[in-house]
């Protein structure tokens, strides 16, 4: 634990900023993008100190995080003198300036989320090895000046399992729908976990070759298959859907697999997308006897993790989960 870690000490707001809304600087950029936080998070009268540690998260777009309220829950939960705020970041161009003010301000911790978990990983001055392995970095944290990259993601899904429903992947069989960064992370982490087989459900094979072949050549004991026919559960017992189909605003209301004909009251069936809680295809599942699994637990299960590393403090998952009702 970090003992050193300030608590929050609530005093008033003397006045307003006076930071000027024009000029274009980075650091001009960033300081109106805390203090928008910061307002957003805290109605005057409640305040912050000079000792007030920032944290946050990159992407694009960030309307939807809710990051800084699973954050925020954990920081009042624990009393810490802490603020989570989003920072946008617009283009690919602007990461090496983003990363260079987050050393430049002082800013404890970031995370990292799409499109940007692979391209800030040039710009770290250390990388931890699992995320090396999945090639994705969801979590930064500065040190001295000195920022490591990490990802939590796997570690957080398998986390979540445990948390929210006392499952183990420990010898069992597992199927992915998808191929992308976050499939890469929870395949990784399952074989890590002592899965016995892994399928991946794919629409390229091509595209997913290489991770099948990353993983057949790590876990050379468990096996590890694709295909990209029409999706059955083949015998397993977990079966973990990765893809944007189902999320709120884009492909709500459709299924990533053609039927759900294959659903048995065995399986447990988790979607990582978390808007909406309840997305067709777990309704889908569900209507057929299988338990199910939002996206919110994983979001708070890598939160667990990231949150540990950013303040040195273990937190209840539950208190995460909460935070993002």
């Amino acid at each position: 634990m970090n003992d050193s870690f300030p608590t929050r000490s609530l005093y008033p707001f003397q006045n307003e900023t006076g930071i000027s809304n024009r000029g274009g600087s980075l650091f001009g950029y960033v300081t109106r993008a805390i203090w928008k936080g910061i307002r957003s998070r805290f109605p005057l009268g409640m305040g912050i100190n000079g000792q007030t540690a920032v944290f946050g998260i990159i992407g694009q777009p960030l309307d939807h995080s809710a990051s800084p309220s699973m954050h925020g829950a954990a920081y009042l939960a624990h009393g810490l003198n802490a603020v989570y705020v989003p920072f946008p970041v617009t283009e690919f161009s602007q990461i090496p300036d983003a990363l260079a003010g987050i050393r430049a301000l002082a800013i404890k911790g970031i995370n990292v989320t799409v499109p940007y978990k692979e391209a800030v990983i040039p710009f770290l001055d250390h990388i931890d090895p699992v995320a090396l392995q999945m090639g994705s970095v969801n979590t930064i944290v500065n040190r001295h000046g000195q920022l490591t990259g990490y990802n939590t993601d796997g570690d957080g899904f398998v986390l979540s399992l445990q948390a929210a429903l006392g499952w183990s992947p420990e010898d069992r069989s597992v199927a992915i729908i998808g191929s992308g960064g976050s499939a890469r992370g929870i395949a990784f982490a399952l074989c890590r976990a002592g899965i016995r087989a892994l399928y991946l459900h794919v629409r390229s094979l091509e595209k997913a070759g290489p991770l099948c072949h990353s993983l057949q050549k790590a876990y050379p004991h468990i096996t590890i298959g694709m295909g990209d026919g029409p999706f059955t559960s083949v015998d397993s017992e977990l079966v973990v859907q990765t893809t944007p189909v189902g999320m709120q605003g884009k492909e709500e209301g459709k299924l990533p697999v053609s039927d759900m004909d294959w659903v048995l009251p065995h399986h447990l069936i988790v979607d990582i997308v978390y808007r909406p809680s309840v997305t067709a295809f777990m309704a889908a599942a569900q209507s057929r006897g299988a338990r199910i699994l939002g996206g919110a637990g994983m979001l708070a299960g890598q939160g667990m993790l990231a949150y540990e590393l950013f303040t040195g403090r273990k937190v209840d998952y539950h208190t995460l989960k909460q935070g993002l009702m």
